[in-house]
C-alpha cells in the first residue's frame, strides 16, 4: 500500500525546525523562544563557515553591523571584491586596518551597501530591518525593493513573498538576526533572465539559494512515497 509521507527534505539536519515552544533565560533576563533551534542554527553557520568554531552568541548579543556585513559577505562569497587600501575611503569610520573593511568594502563594491562620503557605523548594533536589507541586496533584490516602497517597507514585502519571516523590524538581538540569517539562506536570490542595453528582466522562478548556489546544499519541502 502506497502512503504518502508529508516531509521536509532537509540535507543538512542542523537546519531541522523544532516545534515546541521553548522558552528560557537567553542571558540578562532575555526570555528566548526556542533554545534548542537558536544552538541549532548557530551550529549551522559555524558548519558552513559563517560563525567561526569557537563564536558563541548569546541570545541577547547584540551583532555590529560590521560582523553582520562579513557573515552577509561570506554567505555570497563576496571577499575577493574588496578593494586594494588605498581605495578604502568612502567611509570615514572604516580605514584599511578595520577588521571587517574588506567585507564592508567589497559589499559596497558590488552595491549592497552605500556609501555618500559620510559613516558606516561598524561598530553599532545592526537591526533588524538594516541586517534584512543587506541581505536582500546581496540576494539581488536592491532595485526591487525601490519598485515594492523603498526601504524598509520594500524589504519587508519582498521577505513575505520568499518566505523570510518576519522576526521584528527594530529588534537587534541576536536571536532574531541569526534565524533571519537562516531563513535568508534559503530564500530564492533574484537573478537575471534576460539583459539588454537599456533593460534588464529579473525572475526568482528557477533560480538558486544562497545554500545551493555558494555550499552546495538543497533544501526543500516536499512529499516523500513509499511503497509498503
Amino acid at each position: 500500500m502506497k502512503k504518502r509521507i508529508i516531509s521536509t527534505l532537509l540535507v543538512v539536519a542542523l537546519l531541522l525546525s523544532f516545534s515546541a515552544a521553548a522558552f528560557a533565560d537567553g542571558g540578562d533576563g532575555y526570555s528566548l523562544r526556542n533554545q534548542e533551534l537558536f544552538e541549532s542554527q548557530q551550529e549551522f553557520l559555524r558548519t558552513i563557515g559563517l560563525l567561526d568554531k569557537k563564536e558563541t552568541i548569546l541570545p541577547s548579543d547584540i551583532i555590529t553591523r560590521g560582523r553582520f556585513a562579513k557573515l552577509v559577505c561570506d554567505a555570497v562569497k563576496m571577499s575577493a571584491n574588496a578593494p586594494a587600501d588605498d581605495e578604502k575611503t568612502v567611509f570615514s569610520d572604516v580605514e584599511a586596518g578595520h577588521i571587517y573593511s574588506d567585507s564592508i568594502y567589497a559589499l559596497y563594491s558590488m552595491k549592497v551597501i552605500k556609501g555618500d562620503g559620510a559613516k558606516f557605523y561598524p561598530n553599532d548594533g545592526i537591526s533588524y530591518s538594516e541586517a534584512l536589507h543587506m541581505f536582500l541586496c546581496a540576494m539581488g533584490y536592491g532595485d526591487y525593493i525601490g519598485y515594492s516602497g523603498g526601504y524598509p517597507a520594500g524589504d519587508y514585502k519582498i521577505a513575505k513573498r520568499i518566505g523570510i519571516d518576519n522576526y521584528g523590524e527594530n529588534d537587534t538581538n541576536a536571536e532574531n538576526l541569526i534565524a533571519l540569517a537562516v531563513d535568508c539562506l534559503k530564500a530564492q536570490m533574484l537573478e537575471i533572465v534576460s539583459y539588454s542595453k537599456d533593460n534588464a528582466e529579473y525572475d526568482n522562478k528557477d533560480s538558486d539559494t544562497i545554500l545551493k548556489k555558494y555550499f552546495g546544499i538543497d533544501y526543500g519541502v516536499g512529499i516523500l512515497e513509499s511503497d509498503g
